[in-house]
């Protein structure tokens, strides 16, 4: 999934898991229509498996749940943090969506 999250530019954001298995942190640009990696966030999760639902929160973050885990992150658009919030349930998919 992706996110818009007000004050975010002309972005969506979402999270991606790598060649390395870590989680990177990246965005879509609607002006150019391509993705950008903004951050490698390392290994903040045990085998991640993908991310599901997203969620836009304020501050210039959102929160992501990953699937296999259930792990629940709460993520600066800008790489400069990644949080573990919560534990959720595991899922094989997930889905959301939140206005705020």
């Amino acid at each position: 999934d992706w996110v818009y999250v007000p004050g975010g530019g002309r972005n969506l954001y979402a999270l991606g898991i790598n060649s390395s298995k870590n989680t990177e942190l990246r965005s879509w640009s609607m002006d150019t229509h391509k993705w950008t990696t903004i951050k490698d966030l390392g290994k903040i999760v045990t085998g991640p498996t993908g991310y599901g639902a997203t969620y836009a929160a304020k501050g210039n973050a959102f929160y992501a749940s990953e699937n296999g885990s259930g792990n629940i992150l709460k993520i600066a658009t800008d790489g400069s943090s990644a949080t573990m919030v919560a534990d959720g349930p595991s899922s094989s998919s997930n889905d959301g969506a939140r206005c705020i």
